[in-house]
């Protein structure tokens, strides 16, 4: 499969995925899982291209396009549902997701070994038997992990697996934010449970704002103060808060 061409991958309830070009058409379809599929995450090592998928019962594969069918298949972390993602350079593999006991399992993958590298902690145990959100995450090349549970948003070192901060960004966020950093990874954009939006900015993003135009701002300072990191590795103030438009 060539790198230079643009292809859509999909997953969802027919337990398939699909492998699309930018015309509509369907060009690859991998079949397997035995439950509807929540998560994917096109990926490659040296010129290898593959798809890692998890689904709603747990099951996680990877799926080779020459192959044309599931080399690997496993259990994630807690056999229940989770989202998968690259690290922002597309050299490391994350996934999360919270058990029906109320455990969350927030890990790093050896893709080699295809193994839990490092899991990471700071997770509060939920009410088993209570039915979870899938917690949303996020890297950026800063080597700065976020996700989002219980209001707030939680920060981690991708190399430390001790939680760096958590904040609630001044309030109004629902129990399993979504989240996503610019390509920079200098600001984090959170939705609110008004149908807003709020963007997080460390030090280099808050320099990048005023490029947006005049918008209210106001800062809430971390707790957390790291003395062997600088304050612009993670994100230590809310800057702004808008309506989501579509």
């Amino acid at each position: 499969m060539s790198r230079k061409q643009l292809y859509v991958v999909t997953c969802g309830d027919d337990k398939l995925i699909k492998v699309w070009d930018m015309h509509g058409q369907k060009i690859y379809s991998f079949e397997g899982h035995e439950a509807p599929v929540y998560s994917i995450c096109p990926h490659h090592i040296d010129k290898v291209n593959f798809i890692f998928s998890i689904s709603l019962d747990g099951k996680m594969k990877t799926w080779l396009y020459e192959y044309l069918g599931t080399k690997l298949d496993f259990d994630v972390p807690g056999k229940w549902c989770g989202a998968i993602l690259n690290s922002a350079d597309g050299t490391r593999l994350f996934s999360c997701g919270t058990s029906k006991e109320g455990d969350t399992h927030l890990v790093e993958w050896n893709q080699i070994e295809v193994s839990v590298e490092r899991s990471y902690s700071g997770f509060r145990k939920k009410p088993s038997g209570v039915a979870q959100g899938v917690v949303q995450f996020d890297t950026a090349r800063n080597h700065i992990l976020a996700a989002g549970e219980d209001n707030q948003i939680m920060f981690w070192d991708v190399d430390n697996t001790n939680m760096l901060t958590c904040i609630e960004a001044g309030g109004g966020l629902p129990s399993f934010p979504r989240l996503r950093f610019n390509k920079e990874g200098n600001l984090l954009a959170v939705n609110t449970v008004d149908s807003g939006f709020k963007i997080l900015a460390n030090t280099d993003g808050l320099r990048s704002l005023p490029a947006f135009g005049n918008v209210p701002s106001e800062v809430f300072r971390s707790p957390y103060e790291a003395s062997e990191m600088k304050v612009s590795t993670y994100f230590s103030a809310f800057y702004c808060q808008d309506r989501l438009r579509v």
